[in-house]
């Protein structure tokens, strides 16, 4: 299934993609993505969560998977920190001052995870 926020169809991938947008303060669509091809995918929906860098770049988990976007909805790059997204799973993310990406999440058997990505 496809959808379209006002800036061009998204999404006819099997139906585990989140869908992604930047919109302007007005309410004007300025871009939309899906998460298709990021990461290793899933069984059904994924845990996402989204941060802001000083930049202005998105920082979104998905599908097992940590990516970044750029203020124009361009992938920037995507990691999956954890390499299979059924062993575990990447629940928020957030930016620090000096540009780190830091995922909280779990692995295995709720076993703690931490990661920490260079800018």
């Amino acid at each position: 299934m496809s959808a379209d926020l006002g800036a061009g169809p998204v999404g006819a991938g099997a139906g585990d993609e989140l869908l992604i947008a930047r919109f302007a303060a007005s309410g004007a669509p300025l871009w939309s993505v899906d998460t298709t091809g990021l990461g290793p995918g899933s069984d059904g929906p994924s845990e996402s969560a989204v941060a802001v860098d000083a930049a202005g770049n998105a920082i979104i988990t998905a599908n097992g998977a940590i990516a970044k976007l750029s203020p124009s909805g361009d992938v920037l790059w995507s990691v999956d920190p954890i390499d299979e997204a059924g062993r575990g799973r990447i629940l928020d993310v957030a930016v620090d001052s000096a540009g780190n990406v830091i995922g909280a999440g779990s692995y295995d058997n709720g076993d703690a995870l931490l990661v920490k990505l260079a800018p």
